[in-house]
């Protein structure tokens, strides 16, 4: 499909005008992944300006290939990657987006690849995958049991003044949306994170996140319901003021091989922007 613009903007304003029907996320996804041709050419950052009468073109999926991820460990068991942000961690229903989970099984053709755990499509991080048979159970099971430890680096909106723990109940809602609810709802998983501040500012607070369990947006909807969403993340009453992607990023990531019983401890720098952020300052 091609697209000409009729006005100056972003590109990420022309995008939503050309692709309606397309969510946001999947926007960002198909610009980060060089899949958007500005007269021809590509472009990966969606702040580009972009004049009228250019012509946007979607182009043909990639195939999945090691570009996009870098390994930090790897042997027949187990393997650690890094996702940027933008990247789903599975394919959705469609099959239509690259992912996480489809370069693997190209990687390893004709292999069974199962997933461990997931990072939301726009969280930057480190995951890990079991790429045999027992490598994945032995892995599954540490997870459930809490013996994974995942960190993650975050920027909130607000001034969060002191380190704590946030415990609530989730469910999904109708629109795939989570929501706190009391607890003893029907279907609510308790969900626990405890976050320590690193940086105040004026606008916004860098902090790490631990969790204790593991539910689908559970940092984001936790932090938002403690009245200092993530930067960022509109789904959960965030802004893109001042972020062009949400900022989350998985840090650490320690286990016990599941094989050979050797500790394993990994670490990834979280996005330069994230500390700039903190020294933004208020406009009031």
């Amino acid at each position: 499909m091609q697209y000409t613009t009729t006005s100056e903007g972003s590109l990420f304003e022309h995008l939503i005008q050309a692709f309606p029907d397309s969510s946001r996320s999947t926007l960002r996804s198909w610009v980060s992944h060089g899949r958007i041709l500005v007269n021809g050419h590509r472009v990966t950052r969606t702040d580009t300006k972009v004049g009228p009468k250019v012509t946007i073109e979607l182009a043909s999926k990639p195939l999945p290939k090691e570009g996009p991820l870098r390994i930090h460990y790897e042997d027949r068991d187990i393997i650690v990657v890094e996702k940027p942000s933008g990247l789903l961690s599975v394919a959705k229903d469609t099959g239509e987006e690259p992912s996480v989970h489809a370069w693997l099984k190209h990687r390893f053709p004709g292999r069974v690849i199962p997933v461990v755990h997931r990072l939301d499509q726009d969280t930057s991080g480190l995951m890990v995958f079991g790429i045999s048979e027992e490598g994945f159970r032995r892995l599954k099971e540490a997870l459930q049991q809490g013996h994974v430890k995942r960190v993650y680096r975050a920027v909130v909106e607000g001034c969060l003044s002191k380190s704590g723990t946030w415990e609530s109940y989730l469910v999904e809602d109708k629109y795939l949306k989570m929501q706190v609810v009391p607890k003893g709802a029907k279907d609510a998983e308790r969900a626990v994170t405890h976050f320590s501040v690193l940086k105040v500012g004026e606008v916004y607070t860098l902090i790490d996140c631990e969790l204790e369990t593991g539910k689908k947006n559970q940092i984001r909807v936790q932090a938002a319901h403690a009245g200092h969403p993530l930067a960022g993340d509109k789904k959960y009453g965030g802004t893109e003021r001042d972020a062009f992607r949400l900022c989350l990023h998985a840090r650490l990531l320690s286990f016990t091989h599941p094989i050979t019983g050797a500790p394993m401890k990994f670490e990834s720098s979280p996005p330069k922007f994230f500390d700039r952020l903190i020294w933004k300052k208020s406009s009031q």
